[in-house]
């Protein structure tokens, strides 16, 4: 099992909702891929925001409608706020196909 990617989350963004994505890991998540993002899985439960927040490629946000971690492939702006970035494998997330399956661990 090789190293896809690695990621990075941000403590003081949103201190309880990282602390409830640590306390699932590890974690196998399917992976679901949009044009502009991928979908990561993780069945939390956490509230959504008003604001409209505007990421760049490689950002990560955490969706509370579909329970995901959200890593954007291209600029978007959305609900979701930030809570990480990619350190390394971008490319890798990018040829990475819908249905596949990913292990998320610390």
């Amino acid at each position: 099992q090789s190293l896809l990617s690695k990621l990075s989350l941000i403590r003081q963004r949103e201190p309880i909702l990282i602390e409830r994505i640590i306390k699932t890991l590890p974690l196998t998540s399917s992976v679901l891929k949009l044009n502009d993002r991928i979908l990561l899985p993780v069945n939390i439960q956490y509230k959504s925001s008003k604001k409209v927040y505007k990421h760049n490629e490689g950002e990560i946000s955490f969706d509370p409608i579909n329970k995901a971690l959200v890593i954007y492939l291209a600029s978007k702006e959305d609900n979701y706020e930030k809570i990480g970035y990619v350190l390394e494998g971008l490319e890798n997330l990018k040829n990475i196909k819908s249905g596949s399956y990913v292990l998320i661990t610390k």
